[in-house]
C-alpha cells in the first residue's frame, strides 16, 4: 500500500514523473501508466526496497521488457537533470521537505 511506504520513496517516484514531463522523448512515446511504472522500479532499486516483480508486473500490466526503454531514457533524464534549463523541479525536489530525493544517485540495470 501507499500509505505505507517510505516518504523517500514518494517523493523520488514524483520527482521521477515531473522530470518526465521535462522530455519530449518521453512524455510524447511513452503511456503516463508506463513512465510511472518506471519511476517506481528506479525507486525501489535506489532506495534499496526491492526490484522489479511478478507482483508489480501483474498490478501494473508492464512486464520487465516493457519498461526498459523507457527507463533508460527517464534514468538519462534524472542523469541530466541538472543541465536543464527549466531548474524549478530540480530546485523543489532539493529541499528538506522532498527529502533532497533531486541529490540521490540513481541505481540502473539493464
Amino acid at each position: 500500500a501507499v500509505n505505507s511506504c517510505p516518504n523517500t520513496f514518494k517523493h523520488l517516484v514524483t520527482y521521477l514523473c515531473e522530470l518526465a514531463l521535462l522530455s519530449d522523448k518521453i512524455i510524447l512515446r511513452f503511456h503516463p501508466s508506463l513512465v510511472a511504472a518506471c519511476a517506481i522500479s528506479l525507486s525501489l532499486e535506489t532506495l534499496g526496497l526491492g526490484s522489479w516483480s511478478p507482483s508489480l508486473s501483474r498490478h501494473t500490466g508492464y512486464n520487465w521488457p516493457d519498461i526498459q526503454t523507457c527507463r533508460t531514457l527517464l534514468h538519462l533524464q534524472f542523469s541530466s537533470a541538472s543541465k536543464l534549463p527549466q531548474q524549478a523541479v530540480q530546485t523543489k525536489y532539493r529541499s528538506p521537505e522532498f527529502e533532497r530525493v533531486a541529490r540521490l544517485t540513481l541505481n540502473h540495470r539493464n
